[in-house]
């Protein structure tokens, strides 16, 4: 998603918009030890878009004060965006959206505590988990 001040120029109207269109905007984003910016630069990659980043922050929270203070944009899961806590802050969707993989791996006679039982469990629930033999 891409998050941005709300009298930042040059955003386009789209409802969604694409990296390319963007490409005249300065970027902050999440340090280069974040799974976030990992995303962002493979994306960057496959798009071949080279973005100006003018700043990088290790907490999301940092870098939606950058962007709220005007800085530049940036982008992040929606989960991520606190519009209460941050109410010039917009949003819009990216085409050609980012995605991520999660594995999974349980030892089949191994104690997990409660909290890891509970999310092993809520991922069989959604059908995430595949067995292998």
């Amino acid at each position: 998603m891409l998050v941005y001040r709300n009298t930042q120029e040059g955003i386009p109207p789209e409802e969604s918009v694409s990296l390319s269109q963007l490409s005249h905007l300065p970027f902050v984003l999440m340090s280069d030890e974040s799974v976030l910016h990992n995303l962002c630069v493979r994306q960057f990659h496959r798009e071949n878009f080279h973005p100006s980043v003018i700043y990088t922050a290790a907490r999301h929270r940092y870098l939606l004060s950058l962007v709220n203070s005007g800085l530049g944009v940036t982008i992040l899961p929606k989960a991520l965006v606190n519009t209460n806590l941050f109410p010039e802050l917009c949003c819009k969707d990216l085409r050609g959206g980012m995605e991520s993989l999660i594995g999974v791996v349980r030892l089949k006679h191994a104690h997990l505590s409660a909290g890891a039982e509970h999310l092993y469990e809520f991922f069989a629930q959604q059908g995430i988990l595949t067995q292998e033999p």
